[in-house]
């Protein structure tokens, strides 16, 4: 038992420190597109369930509601997003991504995933594969967990 508890100690200061250094790249990739981390927090989020409600984004990040309104006040003020009203609920407002959101989205993720390519290059082949399998597994733990968590509800 104390041996896995070292490993999750391990990997977590591990995972940690990486998300440190790819966070600090996509901070610095942000700023210069001139979003904070919550915006662009918020852009990806929006990207990836385009046509939510505002209400979902606040849920889904756990921001206040206030917090996700003026998070998408602010880009729908720079065109990133738009927002659209819904027409099975007038109270309701859906977000949208814009061609100019996508646009940043893609910049982003193309500066983190240069840097990443080029961490890659000082492993091995086998280690590369050791962390894709890792990797993968970590992912479909995530979503057992949430799975668990939603039948909990």
């Amino acid at each position: 038992m104390e041996k896995e508890k070292n490993t999750t100690e391990e990997l977590t200061q591990l995972l940690a420190l990486i998300f440190l250094k790819v966070g600090a790249h996509k901070t610095k990739t942000g700023s210069r597109l001139g979003l904070t981390n919550l915006q662009l927090e918020a852009l990806e989020w929006i990207a990836e369930h385009d046509g939510s409600a505002l209400g979902a984004l606040a849920e889904a990040r756990y921001y206040l509601r206030p917090t996700a309104t003026r998070l998408a006040d602010a880009l729908e003020k720079e065109q990133l997003i738009e927002r659209r009203p819904d027409p099975e609920d007038r109270r309701s407002v859906k977000l949208f991504i814009t061609e100019k959101g996508k646009e940043a989205i893609m910049k982003v993720r193309s500066e983190i995933s240069s840097i990443l390519e080029e961490i890659l290059t000082f492993m091995e082949e086998r280690d590369q594969k050791a962390l894709l399998l890792g990797l993968k597994a970590l992912i479909e733990a995530d979503k057992k967990l949430d799975q668990k968590r939603e039948k909990k509800k």
